[in-house]
């Protein structure tokens, strides 16, 4: 299988292959692809005229679904893969498949594929609208938090990501590591993708922002859009000492940056707790399911 490590300068082809159609999964764009290269090792090839990516997470090959225009397309060259693994002794594993890709397999190839639901990947679907005003009762917490946060720092300022504050984002960066636990390997891998993000913003097309506070950065943000109708966001980090830093950060980056946008993907939980519970205290509009394939 002639797979190639993904680079940066492989986004010109990638963006081109996933405009063909949309795609609900934060996994199906170029950035968040190429930033988390390292944690899944991802690699591509392509095979009838279809970008195919493969994942090594835990050291497991499992190929994404084949990523073309047609429906058609899609099936003949999972084929193709399919073919592949079994020529190479492999099993064939498929990894990031949405609702919508799980229910074309299952239409062309009943009984084909056993599918399990990835709880811990399903990704967190957001109405813009509701992040960046957060009117209601249910948002009542999450206002109290930003008061309280705006009365203790009147003079925060809340500034697009640009060159000169990348130094002061790696530095927030690196403390917030250290301030949980600084020999993690996943935290430590998450480490090295916001570092590509800081370094590589302007080339990857990244809308980044910052939450300064007496000239420190004490919180930051970046994603892009990932379609027409929705916002990627990749990346945001806070200072948990500074009360309300997460949901100032959270809301004015919604109203303020993810504009034109009818919905915000806030990407997966990973399985955390903590993560899942703050994601859904801000009430997603729906959880974009994601499974795991294998043949029967």
């Amino acid at each position: 299988m002639q797979y190639r490590p993904i680079t940066l300068a492989d986004k010109p082809l990638f963006d081109q292959f996933l405009s063909l159609r949309r795609h609900s999964l934060i996994t199906y764009n170029f950035a968040n692809l190429f930033l988390w290269r390292h944690w899944d090792r991802f690699s591509w090839q392509i095979l009838n005229d279809a970008l195919c990516i493969k994942s090594e997470y835990n050291n497991r090959s499992m190929a994404l679904p084949p990523i073309c225009a047609s429906d058609q397309g899609i099936l003949a060259t999972t084929e193709r893969l399919i073919r592949q693994y079994q020529a190479n002794g492999l099993p064939f594993i498929m990894t990031e498949v949405s609702q919508d890709m799980w229910d074309l397999f299952a239409q062309a190839w009943p009984g084909r594929f056993q599918a399990e639901a990835h709880r811990s990947g399903a990704n967190y679907i957001y109405r813009r609208e509701d992040l960046a005003n957060l009117k209601g009762k249910r948002y009542d917490s999450k206002r109290n938090h930003i008061h309280r946060f705006e009365k203790e720092y009147p003079n925060y300022q809340f500034v697009p990501l640009c060159q000169d504050l990348v130094a002061l984002c790696k530095q927030r960066q690196t403390e917030w590591r250290y301030s949980h636990d600084p020999n993690d390997q996943q935290l430590i891998l998450e480490e090295q993708g916001i570092m590509e993000a800081l370094d590589h913003f302007q080339e990857l097309n990244l809308s980044g922002a910052c939450l300064l506070i007496d000239d420190h950065v004490e919180g930051f943000t970046i994603g892009d859009r990932l379609d027409d109708q929705t916002w990627a966001v990749h990346i945001e980090k806070g200072n948990m000492n500074i009360h309300g830093s997460y949901q100032i950060v959270n809301q004015l980056y919604a109203r303020d940056y993810c504009q034109n946008v009818l919905y915000v993907n806030r990407a997966e939980d990973m399985g955390d707790l903590g993560l899942r519970k703050s994601k859904l205290s801000y009430h997603p509009y729906r959880l974009e399911n994601k499974y795991l394939l294998c043949l029967q």
